[in-house]
């Protein structure tokens, strides 16, 4: 099926922001409650547009991508702000386009808006804004889908009782599935440290790894993590170009803090790729 990718005009963008609230809904929908998507509506998303389009159509750029005369997509580029018009500020949304193929230069296009549109799952934090060096300057839309999950050394060492085991582990089966349907390109993971990889000596109130391995400490699962280096180090940039005090390790150690993690909602600690994220949670002073 051929997707065809054009400049926008006035009469996308009452679709525009429908799509975008749709869009908007099935990100958040797995971890945001109903009435907290339900305003606004679509309609009242295309009249934001409609009245944005107005003082920003001869500073940015829309392009609408359609598939059999409707509208699966758009794109809006745009400066950030008078002071930097260099560095874009970029929004995106797309509908399910299932196994359909664009042509010609809709086709080379669409490869690249595939490539910047990365599934990103995030465990045990509520969110992350991603920055790397493919999109530097430019805020990227993304779905995320978010785990929070506890974890015990204790497992297999102290447990209670059969039904409360048996209980967990449904709850971990469970939880693992939704990942497994997501099928997340990349896996930001936020966790502590036990005094395994984290010292006094160097004690950062967050840190980023570039290159990460896991201990195996209680019975835990040990290994190299494939960290994509680029992508941490351009997390960091943007971590720290939000004011946010966040070290980069490329030899960081992480224990059963990530790895139950890991092995709990993938089954391993090299299904995905993955960025650990380290947060001082017991060694004072933290940062609050």
């Amino acid at each position: 099926m051929t997707v065809t990718l054009r400049p926008a005009t006035g009469d996308d963008l009452m679709a525009v922001g429908a799509l975008h609230q749709r869009s908007r809904v099935a990100t958040y929908s797995s971890f945001l409650p109903a009435e907290a998507l339900a305003d606004p509506t679509q309609e009242a998303m295309g009249r934001y547009w409609v009245e944005r389009w107005q003082w920003e159509r001869d500073t940015h750029r829309m392009f609408v991508a359609e598939r059999a005369g409707t509208l699966a997509g758009f794109s809006y580029l745009g400066p950030d702000d008078e002071d930097d018009p260099g560095r874009g500020c970029m929004c995106a949304a797309a509908g399910v386009l299932g196994d359909c193929r664009a042509r010609g230069k809709a086709r080379h296009d669409g490869r690249r808006a595939a490539r910047a549109r990365r599934r990103c799952a995030i465990f045990a934090a509520p969110g992350v804004r991603s920055r790397c060096p493919h999109t530097r300057g430019r805020s990227m839309s993304m779905p995320i889908h978010l785990e929070c999950l506890s974890h015990t050394p204790l497992h297999g060492y102290v447990d209670p009782a059969p039904d409360v085991v048996a209980e967990v582990e449904r709850i971990g089966r469970a939880a693992r599935e939704r990942v497994e349907r997501f099928r997340p390109d990349l896996i930001v993971v936020f966790a502590p440290d036990h005094f395994n990889g984290f010292f006094y000596d160097m004690m950062p109130p967050f840190c980023i790894g570039a290159r990460a391995d896991a201990i195996g400490d209680f019975k835990s699962l040990a290994g190299t993590l494939p960290v994509p280096g680029d992508l941490a180090h351009g997390l960091a940039e943007g971590v720290l170009a939000a004011d946010v005090d966040v070290a980069l390790s490329y030899r960081m150690q992480v224990d059963h803090g990530c790895a139950q993690a890991l092995e709990v909602l993938t089954g391993g600690l090299d299904r995905y790729p993955v960025i650990p994220v380290f947060i001082n949670s017991v060694a004072p002073p933290m940062a609050t």
